[in-house]
């Protein structure tokens, strides 16, 4: 089996080693039948910028290669074989929440504080080291929690 660009993986379950390996990787998304929204899976994936949706139960036993799926990450729903009325008020979306991400990363690097210029800071808790680069590239100004079980 090939893989494109636009690939969706569906297994019954990943782990969070196997989310990191997929950053950067060939793969639009992913689905599985076991995990929750606070599953380090799940999280790893939200710090990744992976659109994931977890917890099916069935959908790898439902899911066939060479299916189309719609991955909606903000309502926990995946879509097999959408028609194509489905798939243009998704490709619309996701082009509305491209446009609302551009103009929220020119705001990064204005300062966090409140409107008497009390300073906040902001810092992140990451899983994996990966996941820094998108931490800088939101505005954070650090990093507070570093989960070290998932290197293990």
């Amino acid at each position: 089996m090939s893989l494109d660009e636009d690939s969706i993986i569906v297994a019954h379950a990943l782990s969070p080693e196997d989310t990191v390996y997929m950053r950067g990787k060939l793969f639009k998304g992913f689905a599985t039948d076991v995990g929750g929204k606070t599953s380090h899976t799940a999280i790893v994936a939200q710090g990744l910028e992976i659109p994931a949706v977890v917890g099916l139960r069935v959908i790898s036993s439902q899911a066939r290669t060479g299916n189309i799926i719609v991955i909606d990450g903000n309502k926990g729903e995946i879509i097999l074989n959408p028609n194509l009325e489905i798939i243009v008020r998704y490709k619309k979306e996701y082009d509305i929440q491209f446009i609302k991400r551009k103009y929220l990363e020119k705001l990064n690097d204005l300062p966090s504080e409140t409107t008497d210029h009390y300073k906040v800071l902001i810092y992140a808790n990451i899983d994996h080291p990966d996941e820094v680069q998108s931490v800088l590239k939101n505005g954070a100004d650090g990093i507070d929690l570093y989960r070290t079980e998932c290197i293990y």
